[in-house]
């Protein structure tokens, strides 16, 4: 297109030259001067300077001999060419029209046709400059609009939403978080971050922004507490980034008040181990602390005492209907304030069923014990509840001396729960306290094992053992095909219901446990026959004691049963504590060979909680064992999150597991958190209060 123009230009000039009686050499020269010049350059301007120097060219030659016509026409072609120049493309047009209807030389009616076209390219130069200017003026338009609306989404936004340069200095500073600490924009931007976060994690702030800053980190996110603008301390989660634009780096910090959420948290830790009425430990709490109570009181050999109370049901008149929820919750909140100011801060208090609760006093003697349960009664006989008009609150209270030889603490509460009745046996309409010895004589002992033998016996025979059911849940299907067993008690007096907790051990010391397996092997086989229709992949898992593991009859009870019932032995799996693989391998190993053979699934249990035992001599089980199923010790799993060797034992336990055909169960799951790193560890299934609490129904 460019030599095209240049070719005609040269060409109409060399007419001109010829018409004008100037040598071809002159008009050679002129027309290189003016091909150096501009029309090589083929830019707007550079045609523009052509055409008026090439004006002023015709307008010499308009002065020298020509014809009249021809001396008109150049000037007609003066005068177009000086119009395009100005950019007058209308009337430019006129003067070449003109030229046209005349009839000028052949010679110059052939400059006609380029100047049009020069004209032509001239227009739409023109009208693509306008376009380009209406365009960049849009998305100029449309750019404003979208960063207004995404600064006022930052405003909007509920959130602290702060950004920062590479010198760390803030430049941007929402409208939330102004209000939020009291802070004007004004006054902190281009100021440093570090006025925003307290100075004593700065550094550890600091450090974080250089981290991703040198690309070692893509986000951070960390909690930290600040005040506002109303003094409170909040706990703000923070989550740091970076952007980059034209080689700049900037800083994103948002900012989410969470201290709601933190306390809601540390609400249900707190009632994970504690009533809610009356503030005092929970009974699987109070367990606990027992336990550390009496390892304490063996390892110092300090004297301390089990108080076990128990508010009499029978002062409210029929002790099957007690008085209003409200009114017993009133009770127990006023008694817990009574007892608040009788003990020290060291003993343990613990609500352990609905009228049940239980103190630990620390270091003391029999003279201090009987002290306390004397002003425990006496604050008691003394309670008046709204509610209970004319009613006398009694209670009975049994005591136990501590630490007894290798006494748990669940024998412990049983015995101190039998000097309790002792004492309503006694006197059933006064409150008592009685004190149980115990000491290992003969007689004693006969006496305690009497009491919970009749206990055992009474609910088997009255009905009062029942199954609960607690799920695990497949983490690859979603699935619950799967629920573990446990055996409840209800309580003949208070209709509570005892977690096995309260009497397996004392079952297991009396000799009395094949009694209570062999229910829940019953039990358990009814409720598969009772669901095989509705539920054909039901599987239950039952937990089974030393003594019946390793009895020989037992199993083939188990195996006559499912005979019998025509159940798959599949559905069917065996709960057997690592503790016992480990002490008495060998025996184990036979009775699990025999269940195997019978097709029931065998899960070992508690494993990882024996941390005196080497960890390949623990994985050495798994291939020693003829297991379908590992259960990893709850301990491991609740600090997941927050222990690396936990974490790395669970997935080296899981991997070996696999590498078996052996599935892996993870226990204690109480969080979304944790649900979703035993995913990414590839655990089988997980079982817990987030899953689903132990219940009648499945």
């Amino acid at each position: 297109m460019a030599k095209s123009l240049q070719g005609k230009v040269n060409r109409s000039m060399v007419i001109v030259a010829v018409m004008t009686g100037i040598t071809i050499s002159t008009a050679a020269t002129l027309i290189l001067f003016l091909s150096q010049m501009s029309i090589h350059l083929m830019t707007l301007a550079s045609l523009l300077i052509a055409l008026s120097l090439f004006a002023g060219f015709a307008a010499y030659l308009t002065g020298r001999h020509l014809t009249e016509q021809s001396a008109n026409d150049l000037q007609t072609l003066q005068e177009a060419i000086n119009e395009i120049v100005k950019g007058q493309d209308h009337r430019a047009s006129e003067h070449l029209g003109l030229l046209k209807s005349q009839e000028s030389t052949a010679e110059l009616s052939g400059v006609v046709e380029p100047l049009e076209e020069i004209m032509s390219r001239q227009q739409k130069l023109a009208s693509d400059h306008e376009l380009r200017l209406k365009e960049a003026h849009n998305k100029g338009e449309k750019t404003k609009l979208q960063l207004a609306s995404l600064r006022q989404l930052m405003n909007s936004a509920k959130m602290l939403i702060i950004t920062a340069d590479e010198q760390l200095n803030i430049t941007f500073f929402n409208e939330f978080a102004q209000r939020f600490t009291g802070v004007q924009a004004e006054a902190i931007l281009h100021r440093g971050l570090a006025n925003v976060f307290p100075s004593g994690e700065w550094d550890d702030v600091n450090s974080a922004y250089q981290d991703i800053l040198d690309g070692k980190h893509e986000l951070i996110e960390h909690d930290s507490e600040i005040v506002d603008a109303n003094g409170r301390i909040r706990t703000i989660w923070w989550l740091h980034s970076k952007f980059t634009e034209n080689n700049t780096s900037t800083l994103l910090t948002i900012g989410h008040d969470v201290t709601e959420r933190k306390e809601t948290e540390k609400r249900i830790v707190w009632l994970a181990g504690h009533d809610p009425v009356t503030g005092m430990l929970n009974r699987n709490k109070f367990l606990e602390e027992f336990d550390k109570a009496i390892f304490e009181a063996n390892r110092s050999q300090q004297t301390s005492c089990l108080l076990f109370i128990r508010i009499d049901e029978t002062c409210f008149g029929d002790s099957h209907h007690l008085p209003a929820k409200q009114t017993v919750d009133s009770l127990l909140q006023h008694l817990a304030q009574s007892l608040k100011t009788l003990t020290y801060y060291t003993d343990i208090q613990g609500r352990l069923a609905e009228l049940e609760l239980a103190i630990i006093k620390v270091d003391t003697d029999e003279i201090g014990a009987q002290i306390l349960a004397d002003q425990l009664l006496m604050s008691i006989n003394t309670l008046s509840v709204s509610g209970l008009p004319g009613i006398k609150i009694r209670a009975h209270v049994g005591k136990v001396m501590f630490p007894v030889n290798s006494t748990s603490a669940q024998e412990l509460l049983g015995y101190a729960e039998l000097a309790m009745h002792q004492a309503k046996s006694k006197s059933p309409m006064n409150s008592a306290c009685q004190t149980l010895s115990l000491d290992q004589s003969e007689a004693g002992q006969d006496s305690q094992n009497t009491f919970w033998k009749q206990q055992i016996e009474n609910a088997l025979s009255e009905k009062r053992f029942i199954l609960h059911y607690q799920p695990l849940l497949d983490l690859k299907t979603e699935s619950t095909n799967f629920f573990e067993v446990l055996i409840r008690m209800k309580d003949a007096e208070t209709s509570e219901i005892r977690t096995a907790g309260s009497f397996i051990d004392i079952a297991e010391k009396l000799d009395l446990i094949h009694l209570i397996d062999e229910f829940v092997l019953g039990s358990s086989l009814k409720t598969l026959l009772a669901n095989r229709e509705q539920r054909p992949d039901l599987k239950l898992v039952i937990n089974l004691s030393e003594r019946t593991l390793l009895n020989n009859r037992f199993i083939e009870q188990l195996g006559n049963a499912l005979n019998k019932s025509q159940l798959p032995a599949s559905c069917f799996n065996v709960k057997v504590s690592t503790h016992l693989a480990l002490k008495n391998h060998n025996g184990v190993l036979q009775s699990l060979n025999r269940l195997k053979l019978l097709g029931c699934g065998i899960i070992l249990d508690d494993f990882g909680l024996q941390t005196d035992v080497e960890s390949q001599k623990l994985l050495a089980l798994l291939k020693s064992l003829p297991v379908t199923m590992v259960k990893i010790s709850g301990n491991l799993i609740k600090n997941l999150l927050m222990n690396d060797y936990d974490r790395l034992f669970v997935a080296r336990v899981t991997k070996e597991a696999h590498n078996n055909n052996i599935q892996t169960i993870a226990e204690f799951v109480e969080e979304a958190p944790v649900l979703e790193a035993l995913k990414t560890l590839e655990v089988d299934l997980a079982q817990g209060f987030f899953i689903g609490r132990p219940s009648a129904e499945m």
